[in-house]
């Protein structure tokens, strides 16, 4: 549960990330 709770996290920063940074290219 623990692991899973890390691994959403981690997916939620990285689509977070891209947005911005699609966000800035466009």
């Amino acid at each position: 549960m623990l692991i899973a709770a890390l691994l959403h996290q981690m997916v939620s920063t990285a689509l977070y990330r891209k947005m911005d940074i699609l966000g800035g290219e466009f």
